[in-house]
């Protein structure tokens, strides 16, 4: 610490004598960064822009971060250059606007130029990524890190191209090292934290969701997923506060919806469920697990009729839904019919369901078939009497 003190206090100095040292302010940038002052950094960099290798850091914090609006005003500042920088501020023009295949021949023209420039490997990476082209873009952050081992947004970069091809450990490491190298990197903490709950690490993931809502309070993810792993590991009613905060940042939040529903069942206030789950059919008519929740709500009530009509409104929707067809199953064996019930849950593959609804599959199925084996057993006693 001492050590980054004694540099920031001699480069502040040196711009304090010369405040167009356009080497030193990056320098200083870089270190503000790496220590997680994201706002003087960047104040820092704004001052000395109109230097290539400033912007340069600028333009890849503001992308990194998916700060659109504050980089296209940047880029239109910038204006043309005919350097790899330059080729590279085109290539990120138009994959904002959704032009990948100019985004990736612009990035091949900067590093014919110079192929140590390592933000053109970079947004190669990132074109060939949105491409679907998850190998090569792999390859192309890989070769962006080993140009310029400090490059956080590359590492991170490289982070997605490993979660998609299923590479999830690699993946951790690799926006973990983002923010060893950026600790206020909020993009990395938010991805790090999906992964680390992903590989069941809730408690990691907490923190890293934790730190995320006190750099951006607003941040409706941070609160979104924090909710998330505090539901799955029982902490309900920070769980629900959680969503709340996500509830009042994203009231249109499908999803959320269905998860807050979810959660205030499992705390038994049913109507307020339903009234989630109902919002989130509004918000996304086609949603066959909103139908599901619905169902299981009014199956717990013993509201058979309802359960069935949820059940039937979903599968017009999705007639091959799997959770609708077992919640069609447990509408059977609450009404009695055992064997249409068994029948009917053995139609169903356990993976294809969601994680929730495998133990209530189980559940439903040890239930029909001890009916079943009734049923039967009282037939066959009628048969011999």
């Amino acid at each position: 610490m001492a050590e980054i003190a004694d540099l920031e206090s001699q480069w502040r100095a040196q711009l304090a004598a010369d405040p167009t040292h356009h080497v030193v302010a990056l320098s200083l940038a870089e270190l503000l960064l790496g220590d997680g002052r994201t706002e003087s950094a960047v104040a820092l960099l704004l001052q000395h822009a109109d230097d290539r290798a400033c912007g340069d850091l600028l333009r890849e914090y503001f992308i990194g971060e998916r700060m659109s609006d504050e980089l296209l005003r940047l880029l239109e500042w910038r204006g043309s250059d005919a350097s790899a920088s330059g080729l590279v501020d085109h290539a990120v023009a138009a994959h904002l606007r959704g032009d990948i295949d100019g985004a990736m021949q612009r990035c091949k023209l900067a590093i014919a130029a110079d192929p140590t420039y390592a933000p053109a490997h970079n947004h190669l990476g990132r074109a060939l990524f949105n491409a679907r082209r998850s190998q090569p873009a792999r390859a192309a952050f890989v070769q962006a890190v080993r140009i310029a081992p400090h490059y956080a947004e590359a590492w991170h970069n490289l982070g997605h191209a490993l979660r998609d091809n299923h590479e999830i450990e690699q993946a951790e490491r690799a926006y973990g090292h983002a923010l060893r190298l950026r600790p206020a990197f909020r993009s990395a903490l938010l991805n790090l934290g999906i992964v680390q709950a992903g590989l069941g690490k809730h408690e990691a993931a907490l923190e890293n969701f934790h730190t995320l809502q006190t750099l951006d309070p607003g941040n409706t993810e941070a609160w979104f997923n924090a909710g998330v792993c505090e539901h799955l590991l029982e902490r309900l009613d920070e769980a629900s506060a959680s969503y709340d905060r996500a509830l009042t940042l994203d009231p249109r939040n499908p999803r959320l919806r269905l998860l807050y529903g979810r959660l205030r069942n499992e705390l038994f206030d049913s109507d307020a469920a339903l009234a989630h789950f109902r919002r989130a059919l509004e918000l996304d008519p086609k949603s066959a697990e909103a139908w599901v929740e619905i169902a299981i709500v009014h199956a717990q009530a013993n509201r058979i009729d309802d359960a069935e009509r949820a059940v039937l409104a979903g599968l017009a929707i999705a007639p091959g839904d799997s959770g609708l067809l077992l919640e069609k199953a447990n509408v059977a064996r609450q009404r009695g019919h055992a064997a249409l019930a068994v029948h009917e849950l053995a139609r169903i593959d356990p993976v294809t369901l969601p994680p929730h609804l495998r133990s209530r599959h189980r559940k439903v199925w040890e239930s029909a078939s001890a009916r079943l084996e009734r049923d039967n057993a009282l037939q066959d006693s009628q048969q011999q009497s």
